[in-house]
C-alpha cells in the first residue's frame, strides 16, 4: 500500500498546476462573486450578485467538473504506470478507460471530494493484480470494477445514497452545536486535522468556525447588548488560534520549508501555494509535497493545533477578547481572530508568535521532506 501511495502523490504533483488553478477559481469566487463575500460586502454588491446567482452556479460547476478531471487524472496516470509491465497493451486501455468511468461517477459531490478515494481505490485495483497470474489479471480488473459499478448503480443511483451526505449528518447529529468548552474544541480540532490529513475533506462541520451557529449567535448578541461574552471556548473563537493556512496551521509547515531551501528549485510554484495558503487554502500545497496520509505529518500537526489551542484558551482566560463578530467569507484566518474581536494588532502579535513556535514544532518535518524530495531528484 505504501507503493500505491508514492505513486498516488508522484501524479498529484503531476497535475499540481490545474490544482492551482482550480484553486485560484475558488479564490477569486469566494472574494468577488459569492453574496457574503469579501468584496460584495465591502462594496456592497451583495443583492446584484444574489440577483445573479446564475454566474455563481456557473463557476461551481466548472470548478466541480475540474475536480472531477483531476481524481480521473491521477487514476490514469497510476494505472499506467503501475500496470504498463502487468497487462497487455489493450487490456491495460480497456482497464483504464474503465476505471475512468468508475471514478467519475464515485466522485458524485466533486466539491466535497475525499482524496482518500485515490489511494483506497487504486489500491483494490493494482494489489490484487500484482497476486495473481497474467492470464488472470484483466479479468480481475474487470470483476473488481464491476463490483464499483454494482455499487454506483444499485446504492448511488437506486437508493440514492451518498456517502459524503451520510457522513456529514452523522456526523452534524453527534456534534449538534459544537463544544462549549476549551477541551472539547481542541479534540474536534484534532480530529478535523487527521481526518482532512487522511484526505477526507468531506465533513465542513468540522473544517470552518460556523459549527458553532447558535452560540456564535449568543455570543454576539452578548456583546451587543454589553453582557459577558457566555461562551469563549467554542470553535469560532478559539479557531482564530488554529486555522491559518487551513487545516493544521499548515503555513507554519510552508515557512519551514521555504526555509528549508524548497523556494530556489521550485520558486513560481512556491508562491502561488504560499498565497492561496495565506487564503486557507491548502490543497495544493498537499499536491507539492507527499503530506498526505503520512504518520509523522499527523503527529505534527496534532501537536500544532493542540499547542495553539491551549495556548489561546489560557489567552482567553486573561481577557483577550474572543473572535465574535461576523466577518466576510474570504477574509484569511490570518486577519480573522482580530477583525472578528475588534483586537486587530493584539491577535497580530499573538499569531506572529504562535507561527513561528508552529515552525519550530514542523522543522524536523520540514527537513525530512526536503530530503526526500532531494533524494527523489538525484535518482
Amino acid at each position: 500500500m505504501r507503493r500505491v501511495i508514492k505513486v498516488v502523490q508522484q501524479n498529484m504533483y503531476k497535475v499540481l498546476p490545474f490544482v492551482i488553478f482550480l484553486t485560484f477559481i475558488t479564490l477569486m469566487q469566494r472574494l468577488f462573486i459569492q453574496p457574503d463575500g469579501f468584496f460584495p460586502t465591502i462594496l456592497n454588491y451583495c443583492n446584484f450578485v444574489s440577483k445573479y446567482n446564475t454566474i455563481n452556479m456557473v463557476v461551481n460547476l466548472f470548478i466541480t467538473l475540474g475536480y472531477k478531471l483531476v481524481v480521473v487524472f491521477i487514476i490514469t496516470l497510476s494505472l499506467m504506470s503501475e500496470l504498463r509491465e502487468k497487462l497487455s497493451h489493450d487490456h491495460l486501455n480497456i482497464l483504464v478507460a474503465i476505471s475512468i468511468l468508475i471514478a467519475w461517477n464515485l466522485v458524485s459531490i466533486p466539491m466535497n471530494i475525499n482524496w482518500l478515494i485515490l489511494p483506497l481505490y487504486l489500491g483494490t485495483i493494482i494489489l490484487p493484480l500484482r497476486k495473481v497470474k497474467f492470464k488472470w489479471r484483466f479479468l480481475l480488473g474487470i470483476a473488481i470494477n464491476s463490483g464499483y459499478a454494482i455499487y454506483i448503480l444499485v446504492v448511488q443511483k437506486f437508493y440514492h445514497f451518498n456517502l459524503t451526505i451520510f457522513f456529514q449528518q452523522n456526523v452534524n447529529g453527534l456534534i449538534g452545536d459544537g463544544s462549549k468548552n476549551s477541551v472539547y474544541t481542541i479534540l474536534l480540532e484534532s480530529v478535523s486535522t487527521v481526518a482532512n490529513l487522511l484526505g477526507v475533506n468531506s465533513l465542513p462541520a468540522l473544517n470552518g468556525q460556523d459549527i458553532n451557529l447558535t452560540t456564535a449567535n449568543n455570543n454576539l448578541v452578548a456583546t451587543l447588548q454589553h453582557h459577558v461574552t457566555p461562551y469563549k471556548f467554542t470553535m469560532y473563537p478559539i479557531s482564530s488560534f488554529l486555522l491559518v493556512g487551513g487545516t493544521g496551521m499548515l503555513l507554519a509547515l510552508f515557512i519551514a520549508l521555504i526555509l528549508q531551501g524548497q523556494l530556489k528549485q521550485m520558486s513560481l510554484k512556491l508562491y502561488f501555494v504560499g498565497i492561496l495558503l495565506i487564503f486557507d487554502l491548502w490543497w495544493p500545497l498537499a499536491f507539492m509535497f507527499p503530506i498526505l496520509w503520512r504518520l509523522d505529518v499527523l503527529k505534527r500537526a496534532v501537536i500544532v493545533t493542540i499547542t495553539n489551542g491551549i495556548i489561546g484558551s489560557l489567552l482567553l482566560c486573561l481577557h483577550l477578547k474572543p473572535a465574535i463578530y461576523w466577518v466576510p467569507t474570504g477574509m484569511p484566518n490570518l486577519f480573522f481572530g482580530g477583525l472578528a474581536s475588534h483586537q486587530l494588532g493584539a491577535y497580530s502579535i499573538i499569531l506572529i508568535t504562535l507561527l513561528i513556535i508552529d515552525v519550530i514544532i514542523y522543522w524536523p518535518l520540514a527537513h525530512q521532506l526536503t530530503t526526500e524530495i532531494k533524494h527523489e531528484k538525484n535518482n
